[in-house]
């Protein structure tokens, strides 16, 4: 899968909130201690010992980390654009709230996380149908036996919300490691849902999830309160042990977090791809219907396309460059492709469907959808010659069909082979229409000298 990235701006800010936020801790450690000590309450002073413990702990360690660990920063969610914040250079793992991403920070930017993760408890976490569960209340401890009976009342004066079952479609293979499923499972939780004016008590089922005969306890239900996104957001949701798994139950399972704004979709999402041992069926991305053939020109009903086939692992002079591989295609394919010679056309790209499923050989394409054969022929020619390093070889180098769009019926109907996004479309004032502004394409298109605009 094809990694996005961000512009991460490096700040000061995040390191200092750390320290602010012990020094805080520390202090009202200190005033809770300070007043149960004086009124001879023994679970204030524990709590307060507690609060205090941490903030003295916490204070110098965030002041070595704002001095000797990578600095952090602000940048934007590189897959909706949602503010995020990266209290390391190098943080790991980081939530945005704005699309349910999960992101790294590297150095100077953001990047989405390609590939697989694993956790040993449930972690990485997606919304549930639930929009009345914001968040659980944990049980609280009782030092006393009128706070032993304080709790009881107040649990008898709960509503009860009764059964709530997560309905979810689930991804074919097991929760944890995406074998073959051998065997379901039920998840059934008791949870107390905070509420505006008084909790209430409710269970949570979740039916028929499949595990291998090697694992169980794949998932939880779980209160989500590490967004990393700017500002205070916290929601519920369930968490997995598999990042690629959880990808996947998104994908089938399109629901918002509780308490939130809809999930962001204004930019597509990568092409999304497999990890190994992970059978994870690629997402394709809805492209803008195709405009019907242009009047005066008996365009056929029928638009074939061609692909140009680049190999991944020569893509690129560096480690970086080859971690950026379908950036570097696109370099090699605007280089040789020259719009103004063309007419309408609509651009695909993305890994393809062998390559998602493990083969040995993988490839990127890059797919020109067209009326006109003389367009297909002049793509032909123009690569069959091209020497760039990262072009797959001579005899291997072009898919044919990939993705044709048939107007019989009237509407567009995109015929794919190949489970490639739109990357742009070819006005008929030979014009790169792009869907989106994404910076590297923008820049693509000035270095090439390439007319351009951004919208449908």
């Amino acid at each position: 899968m094809e990694r996005r990235t961000s512009v991460l701006k490096k700040s000061i800010w995040p390191a200092v909130g750390g320290i602010v936020a012990a020094a805080g801790i520390g202090g009202f450690g200190f005033f809770l201690f300070m007043g149960g000590w004086q009124n001879g309450e023994i679970a204030l002073t524990i709590v307060g010992g507690l609060f205090l413990l941490g903030g003295v702990f916490m204070f110098p360690m965030s002041i070595w980390s704002a001095f000797n660990d990578k600095r952090g920063g602000y940048g934007d969610c590189p897959v909706c654009g949602t503010a995020m914040v990266a209290d390391k250079g190098d943080a790991r793992n980081l939530l945005c709230h704005g699309c349910a991403t999960y992101i790294d920070a590297q150095t100077d930017h953001l990047t989405t996380i390609t590939g697989d993760r694993t956790h040993h408890t449930p972690y990485w976490a997606a919304p549930t149908p639930w929009p009345d569960i914001h968040v659980t209340m944990s049980k609280m401890v009782a030092f006393s036996a009128f706070d032993f009976a304080q709790d009881k009342l107040i649990e008898l004066m709960m509503k009860k919300a009764g059964n709530k079952e997560l309905g979810a479609h689930w991804p074919a293979g097991c929760c944890v490691c995406g074998k073959p499923a051998t065997r379901t499972d039920t998840l059934v939780m008791p949870v107390t849902v905070g509420g505006q004016f008084r909790d209430s008590k409710a269970t949570l089922i979740a039916r028929d999830i499949p595990y291998c005969a090697e694992h169980k306890d794949g998932i939880a239900f779980d209160n989500v309160l590490s967004f990393n996104s700017r500002g205070d957001h916290h929601s519920f949701g369930i968490k997995f042990r598999s990042l690629a798994y959880r990808d996947k139950f998104r994908e089938l399972n399109p629901w918002n977090w509780a308490g939130l704004p809809p999930l962001k979709t204004a930019k597509p999402p990568a092409p999304a791809g497999s990890s190994p041992g992970l059978a994870i069926a690629p997402a394709v991305t809805a492209a803008p219907s195709p405009s019907a053939p242009a009047a005066g020109r008996a365009a056929p009903t029928l638009w074939p396309s061609l692909g140009v086939l680049f190999d991944i692992d020569e893509l690129g002079a560096s480690d970086d460059e080859r971690v950026f591989y379908g950036y570097q295609a696109r370099l090699i394919f605007m280089r040789h492709f020259k719009p103004r010679r063309f007419g309408r056309a609509y651009l695909w790209h993305g890994d393809t469907q062998s390559t998602l499923d493990g083969a040995r050989e993988r490839r990127f394409c890059i797919a020109v959808t067209t009326p006109w054969p003389a367009g297909i022929e002049m793509v032909r020619a123009a690569f069959a010659k091209a020497a760039d390093k990262g072009l797959a070889p001579p005899a291997l180098r072009f898919v044919e069909h990939p993705v044709d769009i048939d107007f019989a019926s009237g509407a567009p109907k995109p015929i794919r082979r190949e489970p490639l996004p739109l990357w742009l479309s070819i006005d008929d004032n030979h014009t790169a229409v792009l869907p989106a502004a994404e910076r590297e394409d923008i820049d693509l298109c000035e270095r090439f000298s390439w007319r351009y605009r951004v919208g449908s």
